[in-house]
């Protein structure tokens, strides 16, 4: 009489596992708030990539003026008569 071994066979799904098939995910799209739901989140969706396509393709040039820059921050301001500080 052979000896059964206690260890699970691999490959195998026990008799009283309840597997889920592909159908149960999909399953709320019978319903009419459902088709909606999914519709409008695929439109969402659409409408996202579109405007990240269309406004954020490529990455803007960076300005290489810092020396005009640095000037413009850096300099001492001229003080003329007609205008003294406040």
């Amino acid at each position: 009489m052979p000896v059964k071994s206690r260890a699970p066979r691999v490959g195998k799904i026990p008799a009283n596992h309840e597997c889920l098939t592909m159908a149960a995910h999909f399953a709320f799209l019978k319903s009419p708030l459902g088709k909606e739901i999914t519709l409008i989140l695929l439109l969402k969706l659409v409408l996202i990539i579109g405007i990240k396509c269309l406004w954020f393709s490529t990455p803007a040039a960076a300005v290489s003026d810092s020396a005009v820059v640095s000037q413009h921050l850096l300099a001492t301001p001229s003080v003329t008569p007609e205008n003294p500080p406040k």
